[in-house]
């Protein structure tokens, strides 16, 4: 087995000059990452970890977002934090293969997002959404995943309304 170790390093990559149709912006990039790959040189184990202290998104600039990632052969397993003014959300997910099945498990915790400052919707103004989403998908490929999706603790405030689901 040999083990491979380095870093990625980007300053500004202009995304949307490579998915024109994304609503992507600027990517800048800090991570490192570690593999293990087998005598045939098939990836075995891989991780990666880092911090994205800028993305665009819809013209609006996120900052510092941390994520880290396990592959192990079968099995990828992934958290993603965003916390910023505008948008406080940590994601924890896997997606693993089971013989020609894909198997995935999502949970969001958004501690705030407000949809009109981080231009995702105008439909709520001025609103603040928080809340926990959970998951669990089955399909053979991404584009076909059925399963069960839980929201809880869903709040909405705005200087209009109120709005509270447990």
């Amino acid at each position: 087995k040999s083990n491979v170790t380095g870093r990625i390093l980007t300053d500004s990559i202009r995304m949307n000059r490579l998915f024109p149709q994304a609503g992507l912006g600027v990517f800048k990039l800090q991570s490192s990452f570690t593999a293990k790959l087998d005598s045939a040189m098939n990836v075995c184990e891989a991780g990666l970890k880092g911090s994205i202290p800028a993305v665009d998104y819809k013209n609006y600039r996120y900052k510092t977002v941390d994520f880290n990632g396990l592959y192990n052969g079968k099995t990828f397993v992934s958290n993603i934090s965003i916390d910023n003014t505008n948008a406080s959300v940590s994601l924890k997910g896997s997606l693993a293969k089971v013989g020609k099945m894909l198997d995935a498990d999502v949970s969001a915790e958004v501690r705030h997002i407000m949809p009109q400052a981080t231009n995702l919707s105008q439909k709520w103004g001025d609103a603040v959404f928080s809340g926990n989403l959970s998951a669990t998908l089955r399909g053979s490929r991404l584009e076909d995943l059925n399963g069960r999706v839980n929201i809880s603790d869903l709040n909405l405030e705005s200087p209009e309304r109120s709005y509270n689901l447990e």
